[in-house]
């Protein structure tokens, strides 16, 4: 996933300039990026594998349960 669709599935609204990597993590990048609803620090985690979607979806029904 990158940093654009990232902040749209956010919420944030759209980038306003080039964000700043912060941090280039091959597991975890983060980056700093300005949005027309404020400044933001975005940390994408990639998906470890074919396990992992059932363990998010797993992970979110419990706190919307919650």
């Amino acid at each position: 996933m990158n940093l654009v669709c990232a902040a749209e599935r956010l919420g944030l609204g759209p980038l306003l300039g080039a964000p700043l990597l912060l941090k280039d993590d091959e597991q975890g990048p983060v980056w700093k990026a300005a949005t027309d609803s404020g400044l933001w620090v975005v940390k994408l985690n990639r998906p470890w594998g074919d396990f992992w979607l059932p363990m998010a979806a797993q992970a979110g029904a419990l706190e919307v349960a919650a």
